[in-house]
């Protein structure tokens, strides 16, 4: 990706705007916002980084991962938060699995 952002600008930069410059750290919410308004989900669906964060953390536990590595990918410094989306997860895996059950 560098090499090829140096063929169009001059720049040490990966992730740059349409003009070369550095992309600023608010610049994927809002093209992430933008795109939520254009496909008619805005106001539906939260569409922002932490909801992808949260999909992230919620499908890593459902899929059989366990809390404490997630704790370490995610960084969170205390395992409260992962505690309450674990507790969820459970929670739904339940009701799913309710009609196998005897």
């Amino acid at each position: 990706m560098v090499n090829e952002n140096k063929a169009y600008f001059k720049t040490e930069y990966i992730f740059v705007a349409n003009y070369g410059e550095p992309l600023k750290a608010d610049h994927f919410r809002k093209r992430l916002h933008d795109y939520g308004v254009k496909s008619g989900i805005h106001g539906q669906v939260r569409v922002s980084p932490h909801t992808f964060r949260h999909y992230f953390c919620t499908a890593y536990l459902e899929n059989g991962g366990d809390v404490f590595t997630l704790q370490r990918i995610a960084g969170h410094a205390d395992l409260k938060r992962l505690v309450n989306t674990s507790k969820r997860v459970q929670k739904r895996c339940r009701r799913s699995t309710r009609p196998y059950r005897q």
